[in-house]
């Protein structure tokens, strides 16, 4: 069990467990994000990548936020992103070589699922975390670079995160919403248990901005 920040409400601590616990498990447990780094977070204004931006400006990292069109933009720049892509523009791996001249990014994190990872795409060492696949799955790239960078690839399942080591994951993150540098995500419903069903599918529509949540009756 881990105790609520005092500065977060109950329904804030709701909204914000599953997509911090995602994004710091990716950026701090398996992709060790440290002060004066480079983080690509794809899916960048989504729950886990608005939550993954937070986290890696927590940690002092210079942000590039990877989002699908220039509607976008707005709400990527409130959050603190330093450098977008708009990937209806730009290829993902093409701009982190060149916003980065030409070093390469230290981290990647990808939310949405498509295959993008590149051995030139991340610097010396660099890591990449995928959360999620889509479309095509099977991805291809040089061996010969990617041992010579001395790379590192992980894959992170949430579903294998129990009680325990969920509480080990998000008890890091209270020093950051103490002071208020990371936040709650917007809500965007409440909904009874009974009205789960249509709560899922506004999710899956995908038309939602923010965490919808099921309250009891």
């Amino acid at each position: 069990m881990v105790s609520k920040p005092d500065n977060l409400s109950l329904e804030g601590a709701a909204a914000s467990g599953l997509a911090y616990l995602a994004a710091a498990s990716a950026l701090l447990k398996l992709g060790g994000v440290s002060s004066g780094e480079t983080v690509l977070v794809t899916g960048a204004t989504g729950g886990v990548g608005s939550a993954a931006v937070k986290i890696a400006r927590w940690k002092d990292a210079r942000v590039i936020g990877a989002i699908k069109d220039a509607s976008e933009r707005e709400t990527a720049q409130r959050m603190g992103v330093e450098v977008i892509v708009d990937t209806s523009r730009e290829a993902v791996s093409e701009a982190a070589i060149a916003k980065t001249g030409g070093r390469g990014v230290d981290l990647v994190l990808d939310t949405v699922g498509e295959p993008l990872f590149e051995p030139e795409q991340p610097g010396h060492k660099g890591r990449m975390v995928v959360i999620t696949a889509v479309g095509e799955t099977r991805v291809y790239f040089n061996l010969f670079d990617f041992y010579r960078k001395e790379l590192r690839l992980f894959g992170l399942n949430t579903l294998m995160l129990d009680a325990e080591r969920s509480a080990t994951v998000l008890k890091d993150l209270i020093p950051g919403f103490e002071d208020r540098v990371l936040q709650a995500p917007p809500i965007a419903g409440r909904y009874l248990l009974e009205e789960a069903r249509s709560a899922y599918a506004l999710v899956e529509s995908g038309e939602v901005q923010g965490r919808v949540l099921l309250i009891p009756g």
